[in-house]
């Protein structure tokens, strides 16, 4: 059934031709550490999800360094994600979902996650494709409904426009309370540069939200 609360955030892309190892080791993470599988009755401290992790620049780090805590990457590139898996050398605490977050996040327990990274999604520019924006009022609330209380979301963006645009829904929203910095800049203490942080045009903004 198509649906009609959202639109795809991003484009499937098909990126460098994977190896037969590498398709072997992607297809094995996928079937036994699906991220729709996973218990949840967890024993780790704290839940964190990355919506588009990207090429697991900054998620392989954090899961290396934050064993006790349970990740969930969701990226829809397997490029990705494969690139992700051998970053972090396929640890017990790593997760993943190989589509649209919001799918995954419809199936996971209220009240379930501590934490949601969501750094440099696709800005949609163009007024007529801002619809494709993946921060909007269908996932906030989605959000909301899987953050425990006073969990956080904590996004960056390059784009001014669509920083703008994050603030606004967020703040109009009601359902979210705005940790608001004198810097709009300052990076979050545990951010690594990631390939398009690099790649940024402006300088990047970086907000952080906690669920009322």
């Amino acid at each position: 059934m198509k649906n009609t609360e959202y639109l795809l955030s991003f484009a499937r892309r098909v990126g460098k031709k994977l190896s037969p190892t590498q398709k072997e080791i992607l297809n094995k993470a996928i079937t036994e550490k699906s991220a729709d599988k996973l218990s949840f009755e967890t024993n780790k401290s704290e839940v964190i999800l990355e919506i588009g992790s990207g090429m697991g620049d900054f998620l392989s780090k954090l899961v290396l360094a934050e064993k006790n805590k349970m990740f969930i990457a969701c990226e829809p590139y397997l490029n990705g994600l494969i690139s992700l898996i051998q970053k972090s050398q396929g640890p017990e605490n790593l997760y993943l979902w190989p589509d649209d977050a919001r799918i995954l996040l419809s199936k996971l327990p209220d009240h379930f996650i501590d934490t949601v990274y969501v750094l440099f999604p696709d800005p949609w520019p163009k007024k007529s494709h801002q619809k494709k924006r993946v921060i909007n009022d269908f996932l906030l609330k989605l959000l909301h409904q899987k953050l425990k209380s006073r969990g956080n979301v904590k996004i960056a963006t390059d784009d001014t426009n669509y920083a703008q645009w994050i603030l606004m829904k967020f703040i109009n929203c009601g359902l979210f309370e705005w940790k608001a910095r004198n810097n709009f800049h300052a990076e979050f203490a545990e951010f690594t540069q990631t390939k398009y942080y690099k790649r940024s045009i402006n300088k990047p903004y970086f907000f952080e939200f906690f669920s009322c």
